[in-house]
């Protein structure tokens, strides 16, 4: 289901007639996805990918932006893991295993080591 089908009505253009993304001259759309399995149980990630001119991306640069709602939420689900990491003496696994809590010092260096600064 889509917004027109609800009766909205977006922007001020008009649909193209597939009423997709891919409607639009010169955009393309692609996707991976990753599946494998990891202690006998499957594992999926994967990535989309909106290229919104033709030729190398790399050398037409396009606006990009990522809503301020989006990244409150990653920021959330960032400070929530590192929470669970350094609040816990253990932590259990889905798979019964048990793994140490990190000291708070030895977390900070090496989230330090892959480019994260502390705020505040």
């Amino acid at each position: 289901m889509r917004a027109r089908d609800f009766g909205f009505t977006l922007g001020l253009g008009r649909p193209g007639p597939h009423n997709a993304i891919t409607d639009v001259p010169g955009v393309r759309v692609g996707h991976a996805t990753l599946s494998k399995h990891h202690n006998g149980k499957p594992v999926r990630t994967g990535v989309s990918v909106i290229e919104p001119r033709e030729g190398p991306a790399r050398h037409q640069p396009c606006f990009a932006n990522i809503s301020p709602l989006f990244a409150a939420a990653a920021d959330a689900v960032e400070e929530a893991i590192v929470n669970a990491i350094l609040a816990g003496r253990t932590l259990q696994t889905e798979d019964g295993r048990e793994v140490p809590g990190l000291e708070g010092s030895r977390l900070l260096k090496a989230l330090e080591q892959v480019g994260w600064k502390a705020q505040g």
